[in-house]
């Protein structure tokens, strides 16, 4: 058994609801029989300093080589002035 790489953007008021959100959109797409690769594995997750939208991705790459596929996803707000609520990033490796 693998991981897989997986990184997903979710609006929320907090990183919380947003990684709720994200999780429960990520096991209706790939079900939750798990080892999805996707953030549907996670259990919580843990946030690092905010970026810009530009850098969200590469710095999401950086950051995962912290993280292992059976601890907690990584996450940070995009800094983003659309929209109503935050820009959440959340990130990590995933038992697939």
């Amino acid at each position: 058994m693998g991981a897989d790489f997986f990184v997903t953007y979710e609006s929320g008021k907090t990183a919380e609801r947003a990684f709720s959100l994200a999780r429960e959109l990520a096991k209706r797409e790939y079900g939750s029989c798990g080892y999805t690769g996707t953030i549907a594995e996670k259990d919580g997750f843990e946030v690092f300093p905010t970026k810009s939208a530009g850098d969200s991705l590469d710095e999401a790459y950086q950051l995962a080589d912290r993280l292992e596929k059976w601890g907690p996803a990584g996450c940070f707000q995009v800094v983003d002035a659309e929209g109503d609520e935050p820009t959440w990033c959340f990130f990590g490796w995933a038992s697939s």
